[in-house]
């Protein structure tokens, strides 16, 4: 399953909200705090990227284009 699949449907099964690409998931109020908190897991477990301190900015988790490229990105460095 591709990153974007897996991302879509873990945010569909957590709030129950359909999402795209580019929807802006922070803006929207689709995650909240807690919610990226909840979504770090979740890649972590899912993916087994680990992010850096550095690595918790909101332009990372604007969408899912923009965690897909984080998680790839990540992936890389490893």
């Amino acid at each position: 399953m591709e990153i974007e699949t897996v991302l879509i449907s873990y945010l569909k099964e957590q709030t129950g909200t359909d999402v795209v690409m580019d929807t802006p998931l922070i803006d929207e109020g689709i995650i909240d705090s807690m919610g990226i908190m909840e979504l770090l897991a979740f890649i972590e477990e899912s993916f087994g990227v680990t992010p850096d301190e550095d690595d918790l900015t909101v332009e990372n988790f604007t969408t899912i284009l923009a965690i897909t490229r984080f998680i790839k990105d990540k992936k890389a460095i490893v």
